[in-house]
């Protein structure tokens, strides 16, 4: 998890365990990086207001 905390090359993580914590919504793959994402990953229903 340490190496996945501020993001990791996919190949510096075991494969199997990346593919578990994927499939588990707790890592997210942009493009060769992996991020470990400690909260759930929600969009806004409606679009962000600025004032």
């Amino acid at each position: 998890m340490r190496a996945l905390e501020f993001g990791a090359d996919h190949t510096e993580v075991d494969a199997a365990v990346l593919a578990e914590f994927t499939e588990e919504l707790l890592v997210l793959r942009v493009g060769d990086v992996a991020w470990w994402l400690p909260y759930r990953v929600n969009r806004w229903l409606q679009e962000a207001m600025a004032i």
